[in-house]
């Protein structure tokens, strides 16, 4: 999908259980961004985020899962599901540095009430492997931290003053706010 705004690509990404997850690239005429989805590392979604400015990537610390499932009588079959459909932070990392973004958002953090996890040990695992921008998802929307803001608080990769990621159609992206419902994608 295109207009004169955005290039919208999707690629597949692996989520076991789901048949059609999808990552999604967003390229205006001044920055990318890739949105992961939930998924395993996949060599698809290193492909789609080659050379973009931001990364979104849901990482999951695995020692994390047994408490996040001990509750539930099926545990066993959750914890399977959870690691069979998701990226390790540290692998989270290396898809960032395999496909050269420049900063990598982390969002979608599981577990993400784990109150042994501060924000910088998710940056210090996924930084393991990725030696760029690491940003947690709050700073991503909020410009908070060491990443760079704009006037109303957004992210801000490309220092232009104006948002990396905002609730208005691809505003971020496209450098604007366009308003309106965002553009039909067609998957294919």
């Amino acid at each position: 999908m295109q207009d004169e705004n955005v290039r919208v690509t999707a690629a597949r990404v692996e989520h076991p259980l789901v048949p059609d997850a999808f990552g999604d690239r967003f390229d205006a005429p001044d920055r990318s961004i890739v949105i992961s989805g939930d998924t395993r590392r996949s060599d698809n979604l290193v492909r789609l985020a080659r050379g973009v400015d931001v990364l979104v990537h849901e990482p999951l610390w695995v020692p994390g899962v047994d408490r996040l499932v001990s509750f539930n009588p099926n545990a066993m079959t959750i914890k399977k599901h959870i690691i069979d459909s998701h990226t390790p932070v540290e692998e989270v990392g290396q898809v960032a540095a395999a496909a050269g973004v420049k900063t990598l958002g982390l969002s979608h953090l599981v577990p993400v009430d784990d109150e042994r996890l501060t924000d910088q040990i998710w940056i210090d695992l996924a930084g393991a492997h990725f030696k760029g921008q690491i940003v947690l998802a709050g700073e991503v929307l909020k410009g908070r931290g060491d990443a760079p803001a704009d006037s109303q608080g957004g992210f801000d990769p490309g220092g232009a003053g104006e948002r990396a990621l905002a609730p208005r159609r691809f505003s971020g992206v496209c450098g604007k706010a366009s308003g309106g419902p965002p553009p039909r994608v067609d998957y294919g």
